[in-house]
């Protein structure tokens, strides 16, 4: 059992610092580590820096990018047999928030809180009629950050759905991936994945009937993608609401309601002007970032984020609804609305990442926004500043962090709009 295994390679360190991009390789080193009570540390990138401000304060981390990095081959492990019953798994994870809106926060997970948050995506492949001996897990989302963790790790080794050892990013590696697993007798693919994703993986998707359930969040999916994505009949698509504090909260069939519908367990009440959640596997109830309409059976709707609106003209508009909207503007491989503060309300820059070569001005791209813009919200949500980059700097998830929208903004008001700023991207 590569279990038993890699714990043994594993003994003798206080944290493990798992870097693992194949799945299974994944699942091995962080059920090893918490077979033997370490502690597990997910950084919120790849970046040099990220890592080590993650593993500031341990006495003796042990980074490992896969198996053969602690001197193991898969399902080579004949050598532990007598040590396949594993004791209680005691370790803990430490996962941390994007950096989206902020310095990355440290959370500290437990096996049943990660196993209970992607109890809601068993929910999901189940309502989506599909059966478990036939269905296979494919993602295109890290697992290093909570969203892939519990939907594209824990989905299946705690609740026994198979995963594809791949993470996906182009459309081509997605073909490959479908294939592989319909190769190996799966008919049914659950697609776990972003907004973010979607963008460019759109027209993929509709080619391949095996995708047969499409998970997303992280960000708005607009209902119009959603709906363009279940055209077939044979496919759904479900979006999930959560954070990094609660794990997965909610779900909602994106193409038919506004309405999201908590995960059994989870009690949602108001305090003052905000909003808090509590589930018996959460150590502690979680105030929530979003502002929400509660219905009385307990479904609820986001209003927006609490630092995602913004006010321009005396009106109120989710900044990531105008990113939804943006998403639907046909022309553009990414783009991003961002905001700060003006003397009249905030102020709205928008950075595209166009399909063709940089016009020799930007009147036809503003205007080609503002006709897209104005067919979904208030004209005064429409940026005024257009800026055309050679790529938007998205993190594994698909956003972007707190830093690297300052650079964009401040770049943006020098009137660098020749290239992007220099900062991190997928890749790094």
């Amino acid at each position: 059992m590569d279990v038993a295994a890699a714990r043994h390679c594993l003994a003798g360190h206080d944290a493990i610092c798992n870097m693992a991009e194949a799945r299974y390789d994944f699942s091995v080193l962080l059920s090893a580590a918490m077979a033997n009570g370490q502690t597990t540390v997910l950084p919120p990138s790849r970046a040099t820096a990220a890592v080590a401000a993650a593993l500031d304060g341990w006495r003796s981390p042990l980074t490992v990018k896969a198996l053969s990095d602690i001197g193991l081959e898969r399902l080579n492990s004949e050598a532990h047999a007598e040590n396949q019953a594993l004791p209680k798994l005691t370790g803990q994870v430490h996962v941390f928030t994007s950096g989206s809106t902020g310095k990355p926060v440290r959370h500290l997970k437990n096996w049943r809180s990660l196993a209970d948050g992607a109890r809601l995506t068993a929910e999901i492949v189940a309502s989506a009629g599909l059966e478990q001996v036939d269905t296979v897990m494919l993602g295109t989302t890290p697992h290093q950050h909570m969203y892939g963790l519990e939907a594209a790790i824990f989905a299946g080794i705690a609740h026994g759905y198979c995963l594809h050892d791949a993470t996906v990013f182009f459309p081509a590696d997605l073909e490959r991936a479908v294939d592989e697993a319909t190769g190996q007798g799966m008919s049914d693919v659950v697609l776990v994945t972003s907004p973010a994703h979607l963008r460019f993986l759109e027209e993929t998707i509709v080619t391949l009937p095996q995708i047969r359930c499409i998970i997303s969040a992280t960000a708005p999916l607009h209902r119009d993608v959603a709906r363009r994505l279940e055209a077939s009949g044979t496919r759904k698509v479900f979006e999930i609401y959560g954070s990094t504090e609660t794990g997965s909260l909610a779900r909602r069939r994106s193409a038919e309601t506004d309405l999201w519908t908590p995960l059994d367990g989870f009690r949602i009440v108001g305090r003052g002007d905000r909003w808090f959640a509590s589930a018996p596997h959460l150590h502690a109830t979680i105030a929530l970032a979003d502002d929400i309409d509660l219905e009385s059976d307990g479904r609820f709707r986001l209003l927006g984020r609490r630092g995602d609106m913004v006010r321009v003209a005396g009106k109120r508009q989710s900044l990531g609804g105008l990113n939804a909207v943006l998403s639907l503007m046909p022309g553009l491989r990414d783009g991003v609305i961002l905001s700060e503060p003006g003397a009249d309300g905030d102020q709205l820059s928008l950075f595209v990442v166009t399909n063709g070569e940089k016009p020799a001005d930007l009147h036809a791209l503003r205007k080609a926004v503002r006709a897209h813009m104005l067919g979904y919200v208030d004209p005064v949500f429409v940026p005024r500043h257009v800026h055309i980059v050679d790529r938007i700097p998205r993190g594994d998830t698909g956003k972007i962090s707190a830093a690297d929208q300052v650079v964009m903004m401040s770049a943006a008001r020098r009137g660098a709009d020749q290239a992007a700023p220099k900062v991190a991207g997928k890749r790094e």
